[in-house]
């Protein structure tokens, strides 16, 4: 038979060392739900430093959920620009390459952070009838971290269509549909693809568009104008 434990401790990260509590444990998944925002910037960069470097097996993972407001992913997406600058981690999602976040240089207002959709619990349901709002998706901003491997390659681009995620949701507007794309190819230049189809450009190549939710990853050249004869593939 299968035997589980649970062991709970109150840690004040701002003032305790991770691997003094820890007592040198490694774990092959490390949940941090809306923790780091509790914590001051300079001492949530350490605290994921020590979890990288002293607390995960070989090829652990640390998965990061933060609120999905402007301040709090942002500073997020500047956490994970700095923890590809010093190498000390390998991002497997949302992003889909290695590079410093595209969206936090294009300016200050736009923030990384996804939809997910729930079936809502009859209590949270019966909370939302009674304040007249409804709660359909949850929203949050998210990081997948694995532990940077020292001999490890840098990934080749296989040749094809590279993949993107959608990181807007459509915008349908004026006989148009617009997405916003992360991705390899622009990342490199620090740049996110900003693609537009026409109504009138509609077509069995490019229909995958129509249905785009933010966090879909497709197939395709990066292009800007979307036309009848641009190959779009849903992963």
């Amino acid at each position: 038979s299968l035997h589980s434990q649970l062991k709970t401790r109150v840690i004040d990260f701002e003032r305790e060392p991770v691997s003094r509590v820890l007592k040198g444990a490694s774990f092959d998944l490390i949940l941090m739900v809306n923790t780091l925002n509790e914590i001051r910037f300079d001492k949530r960069v350490r605290l994921i430093e020590q979890l990288l470097r002293g607390s995960l097996t070989s090829g652990g993972k640390i998965l990061i959920i933060e609120p999905a407001l402007q301040k709090t992913t942002r500073e997020l997406m500047e956490l994970h620009d700095h923890l590809l600058e010093r190498k000390l981690a390998k991002v497997l999602a949302p992003c889909l390459h290695q590079h410093s976040c595209p969206m936090l240089r294009e300016g200050q207002r736009d923030w990384c952070h996804t939809y997910l959709e729930w079936e809502r619990p009859e209590m949270i349901a019966e909370f939302d009838h009674r304040i007249g709002i409804r709660k359909d998706y949850l929203k949050c901003s998210y990081l997948i971290l694995e532990k940077k491997q020292e001999n490890s390659l840098p990934e080749k681009l296989a040749g094809g269509p590279a993949p993107w995620r959608a990181v807007s949701s459509l915008m349908r507007s004026n006989g148009k549909n617009q997405l916003v794309l992360c991705g390899e190819s622009g990342a490199r230049d620090g740049r996110l693809l900003h693609t537009e189809r026409l109504d009138s450009d509609r077509s069995r190549f490019n229909i995958p568009l129509d249905q785009a939710k933010r966090g879909d990853i497709f197939l395709m050249e990066p292009i800007q104008k979307i036309t009848k004869e641009t190959l779009i593939r849903k992963l």
